[in-house]
């Protein structure tokens, strides 16, 4: 998506708009708030991944964040972590290097491919994160302090 996101209106700075546009704001959130009564793990998802949506589905339920239209991404998060935990166990057991004969007959140490598996995933789960507010800036840019609030230390002055 180009160009800059749009403000939430908790976090929008009271001089640059109008109390009307403030509220129109407001009601454009309030539409946009969809139900979260269907959230159950998809069955395709391996136990490992329907423990990791357990773990977390309730705490982002409650935080308000999450909806019903989110379960994608909460199933590749959660199919991701999964497999994240799958190659991992191979790299502990195994080893990050693999021993490969190239085309002339020599053997040299590479990288293991479960090392390649585990970083593609490290990033799906990282950018999955970010989506649902799993991640502690995420959660932050959802709960910015209002203006005003605060304002009683010997710094807001110099806003």
């Amino acid at each position: 998506m180009a160009g800059r996101p749009i403000k939430h209106s908790s976090t929008m700075d009271e001089a640059h708009i109008s109390n009307e546009e403030k509220e129109a704001r407001k009601e454009v959130e309030a539409k946009l708030k969809a139900p979260n009564d269907k959230l159950k793990a998809p069955k395709f998802l391996d136990e490992n991944a329907k423990k990791e949506w357990k773990r977390i589905v309730g705490d982002l339920i409650d935080l308000e964040i999450i909806a019903n239209i989110d379960m994608a991404t909460l199933a590749m998060y959660c199919d991701a972590y999964s497999r994240y935990q799958e190659a991992t166990a191979h790299i502990i057991e195994h080893g990050t290097t693999v021993e490969h004969v190239n085309t002339s007959g020599n053997v040299n140490e590479v990288v293991s491919p479960h090392v390649t598996v585990q970083l593609k995933y490290a990033d799906v789960i990282r950018k999955c994160a970010s989506d649902l507010g799993l991640t502690i800036s995420s959660r932050l840019k959802l709960v910015a302090p209002k203006l005003g609030e605060g304002d009683d230390n010997e710094y807001s002055k110099f806003k």
